[in-house]
């Protein structure tokens, strides 16, 4: 519930963003112009995916900061909980604008169908893995890989359908966006291994996102 809050609070602006690019691309679609729909998706998630991904990155980090100030004494696996989360926040935000590409064009049945197993899959699997002694945290991580799943089936059907190339996809926009927002998180967290947890930390932290993001 607490990694949920704190996800859904800084998804405002994703959400927010997302609705005001939603007609563009939809109007594009119905022009028949697919070189601006494609441009706009991909700047757009660009843009989405920077705005958003800034603050959550000193979160990822000082999550365990955070939660101390907040709950005083979090509860078990509750920073582990929320860094999953925030990540497969954002491998959604990948992929923000190709359901409504996809929407646009109207051949949703296949996809519907195949996002809908991909998203009820970890359920199922997660019953028979706690079944098994699995630890609680092994839900997010096949939300996780279940996310990773519906953004290769977001991309395929894009390419089917709204004719965005999935190389010039993975190049421009998964590529480029993962490698900026992990190496970000490696240079930024090096200040934890010699610095100890304050505000200092926090700040400095705050101060290394926004300059090398």
């Amino acid at each position: 519930a607490i990694a949920t809050q704190i996800s859904g609070q800084l998804g405002v602006i994703g959400t927010a963003l997302l609705k005001s690019v939603s007609p563009i691309v939809v109007k594009s679609v119905g022009a028949n112009d697919t070189g601006l729909m494609e441009r706009t998706t991909i700047m757009s998630t660009k843009v989405i995916f920077f705005v958003v991904s800034l603050p959550f990155i000193p979160i990822i980090i000082e999550t365990q900061f955070i939660l101390n100030l907040w709950l005083i004494t979090p509860p078990q696996y509750a920073s582990l909980f929320c860094k999953l989360l925030f990540i497969e926040n954002r491998l959604a935000d990948l992929v923000l604008l190709l359901p409504v590409c996809i929407g646009a064009f109207g051949k949703i049945k296949g996809y519907n169908l195949t996002t809908s197993f991909i998203s009820l899959a970890p359920i199922i699997v997660s019953y028979f893995l706690f079944y098994k002694g699995f630890e609680v945290y092994v839900v997010y991580l096949l939300m996780i890989v279940s996310r990773i799943c519906s953004d290769v089936v977001n991309i395929y059907f894009t390419h089917k359908y709204c004719h965005i190339s999935w190389k010039t996809y993975l190049v421009n926009v998964i590529f480029r966006l993962s490698t900026a927002f992990i190496l970000t998180i490696i240079i930024a967290s090096t200040l934890t291994t010699f610095i100890q947890m304050s505000w200092v930390r926090l700040i400095l932290v705050i101060v290394t996102t926004t300059v090398v993001y």
